[in-house]
């Protein structure tokens, strides 16, 4: 019901969206994410080249379905002039089979001005609780709840200890019963979420080890902050 309501709004979009790149007359329609085929239906109406950068496992990482099947999908990625992966697990996950069309291009990981504020000199956190530190949105596919369940392990012997969360909420009812783990584990002053941060870099400054529990990750971006940042990440095996 849903595929078909975006379907619906992706025409109804169409004319409003194709009379504006004729104006702006593009050389090229790039789309940033394999979730909307709004950019291919203007390539093909348009005849202008199309780049799709794929980031996302779908299934594996967010667990979507594509609409009206992964054939929809497939049929519309070849129509495509070209389709960047975000890494090797991507392309080998979701391309199986003769691609020719696809370019592994990973992200960048870090900015002048963010390797600028790790020279920044750490403040003495001998007297400060052990803290882990978790970057990525608030959703089941993150693996949160194992990381709580871990750190009322850790309390049982070291006292001393914080687990940050930063990223916004994704999904309103994983956020209530991971406020609900928190207090029956009796984690209240041991957890604490701090939504979406703008200087990730000032947050791994201030953390002492990085956790990733996700199962899956198109491509584990903050592993490769965090290393670059000279912390010790704990990944999901």
């Amino acid at each position: 019901f849903k595929a078909v309501l975006r379907f619906l709004l992706n025409l109804i979009s169409l004319p409003i969206l194709t009379a504006y790149t004729l104006k702006f007359k593009p050389s090229v329609i790039y789309s940033n994410s394999s979730t909307t085929p709004i950019g291919i239906f203007l390539s093909i109406i348009l005849r202008i080249p199309h780049i799709w950068h794929i980031r996302e496992l779908g299934k594996l990482d967010y667990n979507l379905d594509y609409d009206f099947g992964k054939k929809y999908f497939y049929y519309f990625m070849r129509k495509s002039d070209a389709i960047i992966s975000i890494s090797q697990f991507v392309k080998d996950s979701l391309f199986k089979g003769d691609w020719k069309n696809i370019t592994i291009i990973n992200n960048a990981v870090y900015s002048k001005d963010n390797v600028e504020s790790l020279n920044v000199s750490i403040e003495n956190r001998k007297d400060k609780a052990f803290t882990f530190l978790i970057m990525s949105i608030v959703h089941p596919s993150k693996g949160i709840h194992d990381a709580i369940e871990a750190l009322a392990k850790i309390k049982k012997d070291i006292s001393d200890v914080m687990l940050i969360v930063c990223g916004e909420d994704e999904d309103n009812q994983y956020r209530n019963y991971l406020n609900d783990l928190i207090k029956n584990l009796d984690l209240v002053e041991q957890v604490s979420f701090r939504g979406f941060v703008d200087k990730p870099f000032e947050m791994y400054k201030i953390a002492d080890a990085v956790l990733v529990c996700s199962r899956n990750e198109a491509w584990g971006r903050v592993a490769a902050e965090a290393m670059v940042s000279g912390k010790p990440v704990i990944g999901y095996n």
